[in-house]
């Protein structure tokens, strides 16, 4: 091959490695442990590091090159076997136009770690709507007013649209094989200018309850 052929040939790939496509990316930490821990983010070029992360608070948005492996969450004060930072995938489809990243805690993994990647674009996760995220291990049958759908345990996030004015609105969760055991309930307030998503967890005290709910709100008319 002539060098004005190699050349080219150069140019051409190198203007394809520069080209990888990148996309925003807003990280939520599930509580105050998680967000205190150093993280970062590995993509298709480098190490991002996560600054700045708050409990239940959307991130500033990072841009990320993804190619053909997936993103990955690393853990920077934790070790693999190999004696390099742990790390966990994230899993961000095609289809996620503006993907938010719910990191949870897992003591199984190595990073301590796990994620759980969302679309929270406002056409999807449209303001007045509730997010249900069930994390606590087995499935659950949510009520809300005469609306039921179910919580699987495979984490898919389900969608709510109560729709209409600001109202109170009856809420209860539990087992579809025991629906007279109802394992929580209450009244929640309705409010067209907030969206929240509502995690589902394992119980702190099981002898009290069998599951905890962590409400992460959004309010529209505050400026993120």
């Amino acid at each position: 091959m002539k060098h004005s052929a190699i050349l080219r040939t150069l140019v051409v790939f190198t203007g394809l490695c520069s080209s990888l496509p990148a996309i925003d990316v807003r990280f939520v930490p599930l509580n105050g442990e998680i967000a205190a821990r150093m993280m970062g983010v590995r993509d298709d070029k480098e190490l991002l590091t996560l600054k700045g992360l708050d409990a239940m608070k959307r991130s500033a948005p990072l841009a990320c090159a993804v190619g053909e492996q997936p993103l990955q969450l690393v853990a920077l004060d934790r070790e693999d076997d190999a004696g390099k930072p742990a790390s966990v995938a994230i899993a961000i489809t095609p289809a996620l136009k503006a993907p938010l990243v719910l990191i949870l805690p897992d003591t199984e993994h190595p990073t301590g770690l796990r994620t759980i990647a969302i679309e929270d674009s406002e056409d999807a996760f449209q303001w007045g709507c509730l997010l249900f995220v069930n994390t606590s291990g087995g499935p659950l049958t949510l009520q809300i007013d005469k609306e039921k759908k179910t919580l699987p345990e495979d984490r898919t996030p389900v969608l709510i649209q109560p729709g209409g004015a600001m109202r109170n609105m009856g809420v209860q969760l539990y087992k579809e094989e025991a629906a007279d055991d109802v394992l929580y309930s209450a009244v929640w307030e309705h409010d067209p200018d907030f969206r929240k998503m509502i995690v589902i967890v394992p119980p702190r005290n099981p002898k009290a309850s069998a599951f905890d709910l962590v409400i992460i709100p959004q309010d529209r008319r505050v400026k993120q």
